[in-house]
């Protein structure tokens, strides 16, 4: 069970969105308060897996909040940003200041439910609407709390994305198959390139086949 903080303070789409996330099994909403003090005095006490954190708060704000939060558990929490702020900039900036992903608050239920498994299986998360060139951006900088680094063991939703793309799945269709965006699976492809060092599809490949993840048919 994943357990889950929400700071905002627009209490009604707080409440609504902890109702909404505590009817699924695998979540757990712990804390749900409206400014990142209460949220800062809460986690004292409380054992958290993943925190939804708007930036706009009184008291103290989410962008205070992301960064006491950042070095004082470093990257034992996964922090998703939930803002009416959706544009590459903030993007930027705050997935640089220590954010996992950065979503807009007009975006769809589903793909709340997806970051935060995402994030907490994998640590990162990219919305369909950031720029390739940005998350490859993002995942090459070094000062990220998410970069790939060469040599990495790959994950379980990583070896099961390799697994389909040698089938000859396209993203789309792993996307549909496993239940995520044809981003998320792209993500997954670059990640795997990034860690095992290779340039192309066909040297993934090359690797499966050694590693007995894929075996050709003949």
């Amino acid at each position: 069970m994943i357990k889950i903080a929400i700071a905002e303070d627009h209490e009604i789409f707080a409440n609504l969105m902890a109702e909404s996330l505590g009817e699924d099994p695998l979540f757990e909403v712990k804390i749900n308060v409206q400014n990142g003090q209460d949220l800062l005095d809460r986690l004292e006490h409380q054992d958290i897996d993943v925190i939804i954190l708007d930036l706009d708060m009184p008291i103290l704000d989410g962008r205070d909040a992301l960064s006491i939060i950042r070095k004082k558990y470093v990257d034992t929490i996964k922090i998703i940003i939930l803002s009416m702020h959706y544009e590459e900039l903030y993007i930027r900036k705050y997935l640089k200041s220590g954010a996992n992903a950065y979503l807009g608050k007009g975006c769809h239920y589903e793909t709340l439910v997806e970051c935060i498994e995402e994030v907490h299986s994998s640590g990162i998360f990219f919305h369909d609407k950031v720029s390739p060139k940005l998350i490859e951006e993002l995942l090459n900088d070094e000062s990220t709390i998410f970069r790939v680094l060469k040599g990495e063991s790959l994950s379980r939703a990583e070896i099961q994305v390799l697994k389909l793309l040698c089938q000859g799945h396209s993203s789309t269709k792993i996307a549909e198959m496993i239940s995520r965006s044809p981003r998320t699976i792209d993500n997954h492809r670059y990640r795997m390139m990034k860690k095992l060092g290779i340039h192309n599809s066909m040297e993934l490949m090359e690797y499966a086949i050694v590693h007995k993840y894929h075996e050709p048919t003949l």
